[in-house]
């Protein structure tokens, strides 16, 4: 099924919208309290109704860098942002002149902190292979 440019870049203005949205407008201290909220993708459904959003949750690691946010303080999060949907929803109506907004359902994406895990199990790999043992295991 091909996906139409209107309904992608809907999407994409949505998830860009709601980007800036959690980061300013929200104040509810379960979506902030597990550090920086990502909107990775949006994904409307056939009729545009429903939007699925997929977010990720970072909070500092021990060194200061990002890291993922732990599995409570991500489920405190996404109970959050459920809960300020109706007003998140009420925003991207009006930004984007539309008579229907869409329901927002979100989704926490586990994408990124999957490619995060792949680059470490990679990058301990390469330092044990250039630690001067054999090439092959």
């Amino acid at each position: 099924m091909s996906k139409s440019p209107r309904k992608e870049r809907l999407g994409q203005n949505i998830r860009d919208l709601l980007s800036q949205l959690v980061d300013q407008e929200l104040k509810d201290p379960r979506v902030h309290g597990a550090g920086f909220v990502g909107v990775n993708h949006v994904e409307l459904n056939r009729d545009a109704s429903v939007a699925r959003v997929y977010v990720s949750f970072y909070g500092t690691g021990p060194d200061g860098t990002a890291a993922p946010a732990a599995t409570a303080a991500a489920a405190a999060a996404l109970a959050g942002l459920q809960a300020a949907a109706g007003f998140l929803r009420g925003h991207i109506g009006r930004h984007f002149g539309l008579k229907r907004a869409p329901e927002l359902r979100f989704v926490n994406d586990v994408g990124p902190d999957m490619v995060q895990r792949i680059s470490e199990i990679l990058r301990e790999d390469a330092e044990r292979g250039s630690g001067g043992e054999g090439q092959g295991e």
